[in-house]
């Protein structure tokens, strides 16, 4: 008779994985902690164990996907600590699109948590501070520099447009077909289209923080 080894990491991981697409495809209120058991191949009873309710792994899934962005952004951006400042704004911004357009989902549950009134970002906020706040500085770290040099005009408005071009890339993926028809007028192929809006969108928070001393 076969032994079944017991493995709560993986157990908890698939889980979360079944979550996470359960979530993106239904939102929180239409998401069932029955068919994310069965997508996940254990009892429902196990959800429970691990999370408490439908409240906890929907936290659960929040917390992994922020961390999970947070934490590659942040590890881009001090990979690069001699880059032009100009520069690390623009790769900091293009990895940043490049990570969501990875995961999709995350869109779809970014989306539904403010719908939800940002319930659980305030929560962790409380919890653990601003998620984003290590990011941030790192970020404004670089700013700084490109302020001194005259290459950024303005630390504030650096960090103002990197936050609005996060607002856009978080709901491109949920747009995406409305931009298509007018990209397609203007020749570009569908393969390309994520690309040519991603570079759109980085020449013009760039050349909007660029200072008197940048290169044109």
């Amino acid at each position: 008779m076969a032994v079944r080894v017991r493995d709560p990491e993986g157990t908890r991981r698939r889980l979360l994985q079944a979550a996470e697409k359960d979530f993106a495809a239904n939102g929180f209120a239409g998401a069932r902690t029955g068919r994310i058991a069965r997508a996940a191949g254990v009892n429902q009873r196990m959800l429970y164990h691990y999370f408490g309710s439908k409240e906890g792994i929907w936290e659960a899934v929040y917390r992994e996907l922020t961390q999970w962005l947070l934490s590659r952004l942040l590890e881009e951006l001090k990979s690069r600590p001699t880059q032009e400042p100009l520069e690390t704004f623009a790769h900091t911004l293009r990895t940043y699109f490049d990570l969501v357009a990875s995961r999709p989902g995350m869109s779809r549950i970014f989306m539904y948590e403010t719908l939800r009134g940002l319930k659980t970002f305030l929560e962790v906020s409380r919890s653990v501070g601003e998620p984003a706040a290590p990011l941030v500085a790192a970020l404004g770290e670089a700013m700084q520099r490109g302020q001194e040099s005259g290459q950024v005009r303005s630390i504030q408005e650096a960090l103002n447009a990197f936050a609005l071009g996060a607002l856009f890339i978080n709901t491109y993926p949920l747009m995406r077909g409305r931009y298509a028809p007018s990209l397609q007028a203007l020749g570009v192929p569908p393969e390309d289209q994520d690309c040519y809006v991603r570079e759109a969108l980085i020449k013009i928070l760039t050349f909007g923080i660029a200072g008197s001393g940048a290169k044109r």
